[in-house]
């Protein structure tokens, strides 16, 4: 059973972000670099504005699983806020589908049986979608630590690396693990400011690794039509077929 102390923390982490854009806290380290590419990176997206603007999305598409053997379906991914994701695949066994709510990741499979996947959801989840959502809200933010890390190759392409790291009041600095929970790295194309991929450690220190590519404007925004996910709870492609915004998801929308 998941513990519920970890359930009221996540809980009181999210409702704490929102809080510290109101108040006059001191600011989180934010490297000038890092602030300056992310907000060029805001730019070719659509702008911060736009980006805050989005409550929620709807994509449909293909998604492909990648454990043992492949396996492929048609998808529909919904996410809401900063922590609501969805996944509901249609596959030739049913129906699965993976939910993250509350800091939880739950799992219903094909044959309809109910599994906690992990009581520590990642960072912002449905950044898997849009990975903007995130570095939005990061710009100014007492809550935020901005880091530039250098240079890195993502798919023979040179990146900037970004490091944003979630500012917790009381949390142990020293405790590597809780650092790793906060913390998501953003690869940027240092050319077209672009996000090819993002590096986080998800449950049981797994690196997750999500790549981003075929990027399209929709309602001015850019949007990748096509995610890559490498480890993490499961790995798998998606093809964004279609996405729309600010449909008014609930929060029942993403009940098991």
């Amino acid at each position: 059973m998941p513990r519920p102390e970890l359930r009221t923390c996540l809980l009181v982490i999210f409702v704490s972000v929102q809080c510290w854009s109101q108040q006059n806290l001191p600011l989180a380290h934010q490297d000038p670099k890092a602030v300056s590419i992310v907000s060029r990176a805001l730019d070719v997206a659509g702008g911060i504005q736009a980006i805050k603007a989005i409550e929620d999305f709807t994509a449909s598409g293909t998604i492909t699983y990648h454990l043992g053997h492949d396996f492929q379906g048609s998808v529909s991914v919904r996410g809401a806020g900063l922590d609501l994701l969805r996944f509901d695949a249609s596959l030739p066994g049913g129906v699965r589908t993976e939910v993250t709510s509350q800091g939880e990741v739950r799992l219903k499979t094909e044959e309809g049986s109910v599994a906690l996947i992990s009581s520590q959801a990642p960072l912002a989840p449905p950044r898997f979608v849009l990975p903007y959502l995130l570095l939005a809200p990061v710009l100014g933010s007492p809550g935020y630590r901005i880091s530039y890390k250098g240079i890195a190759q993502v798919g023979g392409k040179p990146t900037h690396d970004i490091q944003v790291q979630l500012v917790i009041p009381g949390l142990d600095d020293r405790n590597a693990g809780n650092r790793d929970r906060f913390t998501v790295d953003f690869f940027i194309d240092a050319s077209t400011f672009l996000v090819l991929m993002m590096q986080d450690v998800v449950h049981e220190h797994r690196t997750r690794q999500i790549l981003y590519s075929d990027y399209r404007i929709v309602r001015g925004l850019s949007v990748p039509f096509s995610i890559e996910q490498k480890g993490g709870y499961q790995p798998c492609s998606i093809r964004v077929n279609q996405i729309s915004f600010n449909s008014g998801l609930q929060e029942s929308d993403f009940n098991l």
